[in-house]
């Protein structure tokens, strides 16, 4: 587990324990009832933004070229 995830993990305990004495029907109830409406991306949830994929881009250009570089025996 990253450390940017760890307020997520003991939110989802907290919220567990605090909501422990309903039976497991009102608790899924109460799960879906929150869940209306709401939208979930994987870029949201890993936190990805353009400016991070542009520069995830770049870098593997650069390693490119730098391999094939190296391969040709050229320094740059």
């Amino acid at each position: 587990m990253s450390v940017k995830h760890v307020h997520r993990f003991a939110q989802e305990f907290a919220s567990r324990h605090n909501y422990r004495h309903p039976n497991a029907i009102q608790q899924m109830a109460a799960l879906a009832h929150g869940m209306c409406g709401k939208r979930l991306t994987y870029k949201a949830l890993v936190g990805r933004s353009k400016a991070d994929e542009a520069n995830t881009r770049l870098i593997r250009l650069v390693r490119q070229i730098l391999d094939t570089s190296y391969l040709r025996g050229t320094r740059v």
